[in-house]
């Protein structure tokens, strides 16, 4: 605990702006933006599949859009760009108060995914990638305790606070807390930092001991068989969080009771990442990765197969497990892996494909709910993507550590 403490002490400004960015984050994710779906789809007439559509489409462009401007990580100082990054935040989020029409609402999602959980979080890990090396997961496990914390506190006060003012009003408030936040990076975040023990610059070479590009990265084996894993979780997790309130009546529990499951799991959250960067600092990706997934396997089996609070629970804490895991082992892969040198580039990639499937989890559950397939049902074909994202993880990474450089 005293090394650890040291450790917070020592790299508090660039723990702390990964920290804020993260947070930030947390109020594009769909379990935030989700509490005012029933008073949005009320004021613009929206059926469950319109907005769902809306929602889907709007961050499908987000996710493409990061593929051109993701690569700026790369070329711009992280005080500078998170700064301007979460200014523009703000703006979303006083534009969907504002929003008049569903053009207007269309752009507003669009730009609060692309900027927030998009690029705000990438800006951050792309960031913390490069500042840190030998320490890369203990930092990411930090840095992502960001994401946990606004699980914890922003959902339940906005969700008590919408029963009784205006939802407009509400974003209004979450602008005014954005703006805060992108005041308050450059004075936290002072300057850049080189890893301690790294090679020149503080850049760290990847496979074969050589820096990649993004072009080479994507004609390399290993990327492919990375995707299935980088899509099939927030692709779920979002199906899981959008569909909350038919979820809820499915398993035979009130909504309330499900939501107020979310701050245990966000303190497993927050426990596994730590857990997770502990073990990355030790073994390092390639040895834990291919596990990953599997509690999030067990937890959707749960959830098609269980009923009550208690199988919820139990489902929700496992999916958390994997969820730790996923953000803090993914954030160490891409420099590991692939080096420093162009890691926003490469990274942005990933982000995207990400993007893009917490694009295809709202809009495909809908759908499918509406074709009479049922969301147990959609819950059990989960289980059998993990296992496949798993299967090809062990494959790739089996082969791929081999060209590691010694050091790594």
């Amino acid at each position: 605990m005293k090394g650890y403490l040291s450790f917070l002490r020592q790299n508090a400004q660039w723990l702390g702006a990964g920290f804020l960015m993260i947070f930030m984050s947390g109020i594009a994710q769909t379990s935030f933006v989700a509490i005012f779906a029933g008073e949005i789809r009320g004021e613009f007439g929206l059926s469950h599949g319109q907005w769902g559509g809306i929602y889907s489409l709007a961050t499908a462009l987000s996710a493409a859009l990061m593929l051109t401007f993701g690569g700026v990580a790369d070329r711009f100082a992280t005080r500078g760009l998170g700064t301007f990054v979460l200014l523009g935040m703000a703006l979303s989020c006083l534009l969907l108060s504002l929003s008049g029409g569903l053009v207007m609402l269309a752009v507003s999602i669009f730009l609060l995914r692309f900027l927030g959980l998009g690029m705000a979080s990438h800006v951050a890990l792309v960031a913390t990638g490069r500042w840190f090396s030998r320490t890369r997961g203990k930092a990411v496990a930090v840095v992502m305790a960001g994401f946990a914390f606004a699980e914890a506190t922003l959902p339940v006060p906005f969700a008590a606070a919408l029963l009784h003012t205006d939802w407009r009003l509400l974003w209004q408030i979450v602008a005014g807390l954005v703006l805060v936040g992108a005041l308050l990076l450059p004075l936290v975040l002072r300057g850049e930092r080189i890893p301690v023990g790294d090679e020149v610059a503080g850049e760290q070479t990847g496979m074969e001991g050589r820096h990649w590009r993004r072009g080479d990265a994507l004609r390399h084996y290993l990327f492919w068989l990375m995707v299935p894993s980088i899509v099939v979780l927030p692709a779920s997790i979002s199906a899981f969080f959008f569909q909350q309130v038919h979820y809820a009546g499915v398993a035979g529990i009130p909504h309330v009771a499900l939501v107020a499951l979310f701050p245990p799991f966000t303190i497993v959250l927050t426990l596994f990442s730590f857990a997770w960067g502990w073990a990355l600092d030790r073994w390092g990706t390639g040895p834990l990765f291919p596990w990953s997934l599997l509690p999030g396997a067990l937890g959707f089996a749960i959830f098609a197969a269980g009923s009550g609070i208690g199988a919820v629970a139990l489902g929700m804490l496992c999916i958390a497990v994997s969820f730790a895991s996923q953000e803090t082992l993914r954030a160490a892969f891409w420099p590991e892996f692939y080096g420093t040198r162009h890691l926003g580039s490469i990274k942005a990639v990933s982000t995207a494909l990400l993007v893009l499937g917490t694009a295809i989890g709202p809009g495909m559950s809908g759908v499918l709910i509406d074709l009479g397939v049922g969301i147990r049902t959609q819950f059990g074909a989960a289980v059998l993507m993990f296992l496949f994202a798993s299967a090809a993880m062990k494959i790739g990474l089996g082969r791929a550590r081999r060209r590691l450089p010694a050091a790594a």
